[in-house]
């Protein structure tokens, strides 16, 4: 075979193998993604569950708080539910309401961001996968349209027009059918 269809195959050769090496990477960043997503929704679980934990803990505490102060209100002689005593406790109960109800929603925040952060992995994860197929289908056209451009420049002249015996390895130094298979599905 010529020189000038030698580097028409090794190129098509070459071309094919920097597909099969997208779509390998493709493959292991969309398996990496999924990682991340699956973190994700641990972490988005761990965090509720943190989330009920402090607000069960802080309505424990806030219970506390207002027994300690209608105790501290009765040994200073106040009467309790009355007056300034009943204003103090009034304030401390709202207080510590809002606190227990702005853990709850920092906690909901958390969680749902979490579970964004999977859902948004999980796609990028198909999202590179597709983009590494569609780069190994990619360098097949290629290496097709190169070998033909190599062929209708009379690059094949010595192999009595047998390309698809070239490529498969029957030519005299082409391609083997370990590395292209013109007639193998791609997905």
């Amino acid at each position: 075979m010529g020189a000038m269809a030698f580097l028409a195959v090794a190129g098509a050769a070459s071309t094919l193998q920097q597909g099969r090496v997208a779509r390998a990477e493709g493959e292991a960043a969309g398996r990496q993604a999924n990682y991340n997503a699956e973190v994700s929704r641990q972490n988005a679980v761990a965090r509720k569950n943190k989330g009920d934990f402090d607000q069960k803990r802080h309505a424990q505490m806030s219970k506390s708080e207002k027994s300690r102060l209608k105790a501290r209100q009765g040994a200073g002689g106040g009467q309790l539910g009355r007056g300034a005593n009943l204003a103090s406790e009034q304030q401390m109960a709202r207080e510590l309401e809002l606190e227990g109800l702005m853990m709850g929603h920092e906690s909901r925040q958390a969680q749902s961001e979490l579970a964004r952060q999977a859902e948004l992995s999980d796609i990028n994860g198909e999202l590179l996968r597709t983009r590494g197929r569609n780069a190994q289908k990619a360098s097949v056209v290629q290496a097709g349209t190169s070998l033909m451009a190599a062929y209708g420049a009379g690059a094949f002249k010595g192999t009595g027009g047998k390309l698809k015996g070239l490529l498969k390895g029957g030519g005299g130094g082409g391609v083997n059918s370990r590395h292209f298979d013109p007639g193998r599905e791609l997905d």
